[in-house]
């Protein structure tokens, strides 16, 4: 088994340290937690907590010596405000949507689990930060995006937004509910 601080440094100095807890992690949750500036990542061969543990412990030394690297998920995913707007300005309609790579067409195939049945109905993608944005309608009065991380293939945020309070979010239903 590697080391697990040798494992860390490689991991910080490759520029994809993670935050790894045991057990798996859902495909259907965001991996950017509260916990650390970095995704979660579950260990689902055989959990082993002195390694976990060894790891994190070296991921933190690390972030307190240096900071929250610029290339760390915390500095680089979009918050609501800036994926609405992203929406607004740039969505465009999810028939004209065509899948760069293998885990965008899985993470797409995924994203229909957040929606009704109509599935996501706008997406854009963020070249210069490596995002895929596809929103929806969940109900007239509530619709929410979903960030991909196409760097780390990972999915990254997902927002909620209620129609009264963003009226310019695209939805399919005409009117907003009030």
């Amino acid at each position: 088994m590697t080391d697990p601080v040798e494992q860390a440094d490689a991991d910080w100095n490759g520029q994809c340290a993670w935050y790894l807890v045991n057990g798996l992690s859902g495909a259907d949750q965001p991996r950017l937690t509260d916990a650390s500036p970095f995704y979660s990542k579950g260990l689902s061969e055989r959990p082993n907590d002195e390694f976990t543990d060894a790891y994190n412990s070296r991921i933190t030394e690390l972030l307190k010596e240096y900071g929250v690297p610029n290339w760390a998920p915390e500095k680089r995913v979009p918050d609501r405000g800036t994926a609405v707007d992203l929406i607004v300005d740039y969505g465009r309609r999810i028939d004209d949507y065509v899948a760069q790579s293998k885990a965008e067409r899985t993470f797409f195939r995924l994203s229909r689990f957040w929606w009704n049945e109509n599935g996501p109905h706008v997406w854009h993608r963020d070249e210069v930060g490596g995002f895929l944005f596809l929103a929806g309608e969940e109900n007239p009065a509530c619709g929410s995006i979903v960030v991909f991380d196409t760097q780390e293939c990972v999915l990254a945020s997902r927002f909620e937004y209620l129609r009264k309070h963003t009226p310019s979010f695209p939805f399919l239903s005409e009117e907003p509910v009030r």
